[in-house]
This record gives structure tokens, C-alpha cells and sequence, in this order.
């Protein structure tokens, strides 16, 4: 997923029963996480994805396809972990992108003194896969 995203049972984001929880909500998807789309919504607007610890249903903004390109460069990598919650994560034009969770984790782009810059997965137009700097 490109976004921090939660996992629904069904491929609908309304308010469900048990509130004030949501119990058509299954898990969070962290910004980065590998994902396999395994069904595709009628309307295309919805997919059904499983991931190395959860499944569940996703809207097909949050997504992209990658490439050989894309995983050979994501295997080649060492990673670092965000260690603050809800960390703002803004690509090198200044533009947010998603908020991070503690613990997430991203490829390593460039050492600074002080932070890291780091590799972030972005969706194209048809929803490829495209590497961005944040």
C-alpha cells in the first residue's frame, strides 16, 4: 500500500456496528507494506488484498502495482523505522504524503547528520508503482 490504510471485511468505509468501534474494520496496513491483490471490486474502486499478516478489503487509490525495477531496488536496500507515532512524511518537494506509524519501516536513500532521507512508495496515474524521495 502507498498509504496507511485499514483492512475492511467488506468493500465499504461506513460506520459499522459496535460503536465506538468499527467492526467491519480488521487491521491497519502500514504506508510501504507489501500487498497481493487477490480480487478486483466490479466497480474497481475496492480491492481485496493479503499482506504478510492481515487481509482484507482496500480502496484501489491506496495501491500500486510495482515492478522487477521496484522490488530489486526494495531488496537491495537498508531500512530504517520511524520512531515517533504519526509521523508526517513529505517527499522531497514538500508535499505530504501519508502520516507514518511508530515502527514503520522504509528504504535508505541518503544518511544526513541528523535524519535520513528515505525511499517512499507513490502511485502513477494507472496505479504503478513510482519511487519517490522523502
Amino acid at each position: 500500500s502507498v498509504t496507511g490504510v485499514q483492512t475492511c471485511a467488506l468493500p465499504i468505509c461506513l460506520a459499522g456496528q459496535g460503536y465506538p468501534f468499527d467492526n467491519l474494520q480488521e487491521a491497519a496496513l502500514w504506508a510501504g507494506t507489501p500487498i497481493h491483490v487477490l480480487q478486483v471490486s466490479k466497480q474497481g474502486d475496492w480491492v481485496y488484498v493479503k499482506s504478510p499478516a492481515v487481509s482484507g478489503w482496500i480502496q484501489t487509490k491506496d495501491i500500486a502495482y510495482v515492478n522487477n525495477h521496484f522490488i530489486s531496488r526494495w531488496k537491495k536496500s537498508k531500512f530504517v523505522a520511524t520512531i515517533l507515532g504519526k509521523t508526517a512524511i513529505k517527499d522531497s518537494h514538500g508535499a505530504y504524503r501519508f502520516t507514518a506509524s511508530m515502527g514503520s519501516v522504509f528504504p535508505v536513500y541518503k544518511t544526513m547528520k541528523h535524519h535520513y532521507e528515505i525511499l517512499i512508495p507513490a502511485a502513477d496515474l494507472q496505479y504503478n508503482v513510482v519511487i519517490r524521495h522523502a
